[in-house]
């Protein structure tokens, strides 16, 4: 399962690759059904993708901090237990107006997001 996951992420980065500079990525699984990718992404507009991701079989724990190329907050998705009173608890997106509502995320959907905001402030 996990090995599985490993390879629909390198597929996701290899398919936007054209839009990273620079990436700084490890993939270690823990058990059979459990693994880790953590790095960090640079991509051609300067911004800047942090992310951590625990994925196992039953649950996801992850850290997606997504930041201008001053290391302004833009985006974090995360699964950190310190926001009872969103209702998608634990899941959660922090923003410039604050912390809001997030479904259940992944690196996938994430790429797919920050790709797209990539691409616009690019222009293409």
């Amino acid at each position: 399962m996990i090995f599985n996951y490993f390879s629909k992420v390198k597929d996701k980065l290899e398919e936007i690759n054209w839009i990273i500079l620079k990436q700084t990525i490890s993939f270690d699984p823990v058990l059979d059904d459990m693994g880790i990718i953590e790095g960090i992404l640079i991509f051609r507009d300067s911004s800047i993708l942090e992310f951590m991701e625990l994925v196992g079989e039953k649950d996801i724990e992850y850290r997606f901090h997504y930041m201008d190329k001053d290391k302004n907050l833009i985006y974090r998705w995360d699964t950190s237990p310190h926001h009872k009173k969103v209702h998608s608890f634990p899941y959660h997106l922090h923003t410039k107006r604050g912390v809001e509502d997030s479904k259940k995320m992944n690196f996938i959907d994430i790429l797919d997001i920050v790709a797209d905001k990539v691409i616009d402030n690019l222009g293409l």
